[in-house]
């Protein structure tokens, strides 16, 4: 066997041995629910889907998923107390990825709302096509009340808010920075430096920079 093939199979063991482990530490806590019914359930993991094609699937110590209300749903949970939620509308997903996360998209369409760091909150509500992204530690991310917004925090402690009004957009990369785009249609607001505010609201076409 060559150098390249030993390094290919070396490398794809590694993987296997990855998947395997993350998978035995997750089966003692772990519930999937597809088209209304539990499929499988262990330990203190929670879950519950119903409509057509929705799916919950939550992984970890306490962690709850929820898809009803719709159909094409879609919940993920995955870490200690993670929470994901969808309670109605259709094509919405929300995924909680990491300990004590939440991440709800409902009161909608196509809304998408994702929590990826520990501690980080995302919302993605009350309209149609509306994105939040929390990844930062301790992050919030907030797009709802009108179609079309997102809201992405990408910076420890940060927080966005793109509300009330539609194509709205707020982001917030620095730390312990936020950016809110509010009250109108076509805001920015981008907030790139540690600890700064960016405010684009009570109009239309707004933008601001910190």
């Amino acid at each position: 066997m060559n150098k390249r093939a030993t390094a290919s199979v070396i490398a794809a063991i590694a993987v296997c041995l990855s998947i395997g482990a993350e998978a035995a530490g997750a089966a003692a806590n772990m519930c999937f629910a597809a088209n209304g019914a539990v499929r499988a359930q262990k330990g203190t993991a929670a879950c519950e889907a119903s409509g057509r094609g929705s799916v919950a699937l939550a992984i970890g110590d306490g962690s709850v998923a929820v898809a009803t209300g719709g159909h094409h749903n879609r919940a993920v949970a995955r870490g200690r107390g993670s929470f994901a939620n969808v309670v109605s509308g259709s094509r919405n997903n929300a995924i909680a990825r990491g300990r004590s996360t939440i991440a709800q998209a409902f009161a909608g369409d196509g809304n998408t709302a994702i929590a990826r760091r520990t501690n980080s909150i995302a919302g993605a509500t009350y309209g149609d096509g509306n994105t939040a992204i929390a990844r930062g530690y301790q992050s919030y991310a907030d797009a709802a009340n009108g179609d079309d917004n997102t809201a992405i925090s990408s910076g420890d402690f940060a927080g966005t808010e793109a509300w009330y009004g539609d194509d709205n957009t707020a982001i917030a990369r620095g730390e312990h920075s936020s950016a809110r785009a509010l009250f109108g249609d076509g805001n920015t607001a981008i907030a790139r430096s540690d600890g700064c505010d960016a405010l684009a609201t009570s109009g239309s076409g707004l933008t601001d920079y910190c």
